[in-house]
């Protein structure tokens, strides 16, 4: 009879090693999964400062391009007299065609003589 106490004995001992190596695993496993949360979370953090950041860039860079067109379009309204932007617009078109025209006369008289 001790012989299967024995045997029982040793089938319980294992048994609750098996338990006891389960939990161990499943502790660990619980410790990594909280330890890849905090640090995608942090993760999450940095990139989302990093995307305010850029934002404040883009928007900053775009004050400075706006601010430079005002100051360009200022100073050709000052030299021009013309106020409508369209009017503007209007006028650089027809100087284009003008000086267009002009070099290509000015090619072909070159070429007759």
């Amino acid at each position: 009879m001790s012989g299967l106490n024995l045997v029982d004995s040793w089938k319980q001992t294992k048994s609750q090693s098996r338990i006891l190596e389960e939990e161990r695993r499943r502790k660990t496993q619980e410790v990594t999964c909280q330890k890849m949360t905090k640090i995608s979370y942090g993760k999450k953090l940095v990139k989302g400062s990093w995307g305010l950041a850029k934002d404040k860039v883009s928007k900053a860079v775009v004050l400075e391009r706006v601010q430079s067109y005002e100051e360009a379009f200022n100073r050709i309204q000052a030299s021009t007299g013309i106020a409508d932007i369209d009017e503007l617009v209007t006028s650089f078109i027809e100087v284009r065609k003008l000086t267009s025209n002009s070099f290509c006369t000015t090619s072909l008289l070159r070429l007759q003589h």
